[in-house]
């Protein structure tokens, strides 16, 4: 959506003054369409990011594996306008974590972001998935989904809850 508004813009300011609203419409893992609402940021348009060749982004997500005692399950690299990232990370049984997701995301993308989205996974050596992270910096819209136990395992910060007793876990 960040890419369809900034090629809708003439002289809007923001995401948010460009599209009121935006729905996403597909099959869900049976098959069944559905319809899921796209956030709308109040983002400013015109944002250039650096976007990095695909070489480039692949050898950095190479490097950061390494670093984080990770290994690349899968990666691809789109083209919104600007490059974006969607890479699975498998999380090695014994790989201490001293890291959190948000130190990973920087390393992947910068601390001021040179690609205009991000989604990462980290899934456990079977393939069950442990965490997803994603970011659209172009329309300022993310999400943060976890297995359970998960977030403080990686770090994730997210909302609060109230928690009554051990039962609502």
């Amino acid at each position: 959506m960040g890419a369809v508004a900034e090629l809708m813009r003439t002289d809007e300011a923001t995401f948010s003054d460009e599209v009121a609203s935006a729905t996403a419409t597909g099959p869900d893992k049976a098959g069944v369409t559905t319809e899921t609402g796209l956030g709308i940021g109040a983002v400013s348009l015109g944002q250039v990011f650096d976007s990095p060749s695909d070489s480039a982004l692949a050898a950095r997500v190479r490097d950061v594996a390494q670093k984080f005692g990770l290994k690349v399950g899968a990666l691809k690299i789109l083209h919104p306008l600007s490059a974006a990232i969607d890479v699975t990370f498998v999380v090695p049984d014994d790989t201490p974590i001293t890291w959190t997701i948000d130190q990973l995301r920087a390393a992947l993308v910068g601390s001021s972001p040179d690609v205009e989205g991000a989604l990462i996974e980290l899934d456990s050596p079977s393939g069950a998935p442990l965490l997803r992270s994603g970011v659209a910096y172009r329309n300022g819209e993310g999400g943060l989904w976890f297995a359970h136990q998960q977030d403080s395992r990686f770090g994730a910060g997210h909302g609060t809850f109230y928690r009554a007793s051990p039962e609502d876990d």
